[in-house]
């Protein structure tokens, strides 16, 4: 099972430009892709990164790595993930949006999320 670090921009972003400067930082940059690699589970994209952490020492090498994410499968989505995925983007541009505390925002927006899997299930 191969997990993912998944960064993407809203469509509903009033700043395109820099959204997308922003990630094309996160994932270009090598100093930041060192320390996602050095401080996650993940495994950088960059050949740099990864040549430059992962040691070649017989147990573990790119090579490996290289070949286990090709045999990796995407882990399984729960049911109605769309639809929750889609709540939490309303609820979190609203929060963002709005001029109430943005803590009690995400508070009741995570209850209505937990909620509404609860339900799903």
């Amino acid at each position: 099972e191969l997990d993912a670090l998944l960064m993407g921009i809203s469509s509903r972003t009033k700043n395109k430009e820099l959204a997308w400067e922003f990630l094309k930082t996160m994932t270009y940059d090598n100093e930041i892709q060192a320390k996602i690699f050095k401080y996650s589970k993940g495994v950088s994209p960059l050949k740099s990164v990864t040549g430059a952490y992962v040691p070649n020492d017989g147990v573990l090498s790119v090579k490996l790595l290289n070949k286990a994410m090709e045999q990796a499968v995407a882990p399984r989505r729960f049911d109605k993930y769309e639809e929750a995925l889609a709540m939490l983007d309303d609820g979190v541009q609203n929060a963002i949006n709005s001029q109430k505390n943005i803590q009690a925002a995400l508070s009741s927006l995570h209850q209505k999320t937990n909620n509404y899997l609860m339900s799903a299930q």
